[in-house]
């Protein structure tokens, strides 16, 4: 993966982040954890831009982690949601995300927290991840 690749979409986050609110920081926190491929392309950005001290962005990664606890527990909380969160969750903890992230946050000039609790239940909402599928590249 080249950060050219993905610096359009790292832009666009960083953006909607600054512009957008909750519902943005809610879609980009899970594409970072759960997702396959953002969370490099935005540590390949903080290799070479430094942006510690931004707000928003700390927020998005803070909740991107959170969104790696323990199911949170709502009677309003869709079943087949949380089982797609479930398995998110399991797939991006097999992969390290959590470590991920705290080096991320690192750089950001935060800490990350010690213990995790439940996702907050607006990451119950399942937006679709975004990733890199080679054959898209090679039809375009």
């Amino acid at each position: 993966m080249k950060s050219a690749d993905w610096g359009p979409v790292v832009d666009r986050m960083l953006d909607e982040l600054r512009t957008d609110g909750p519902r943005a920081e809610s879609y980009w926190a899970q594409q970072l954890a759960f997702g396959p491929v953002l969370v490099h392309a935005l540590g390949l950005r903080l290799r070479t831009v430094s942006m510690v001290g931004d707000a928003a962005l700390v927020r998005c990664v803070e909740l991107a982690l959170a969104g790696l606890g323990a199911l949170p527990e709502a009677p309003e909380a869709d079943a087949v949601g949380l089982r797609v969160l479930a398995v998110r969750q399991a797939r991006a903890l097999g992969w390290r995300r959590r470590a991920t992230l705290c080096r991320l946050l690192h750089r950001l000039g935060a800490t990350a927290p010690q213990q995790l609790g439940s996702a907050p239940l607006r990451m119950t909402r399942c937006y679709p991840l975004i990733g890199f599928r080679p054959d898209d590249r090679l039809a375009g």
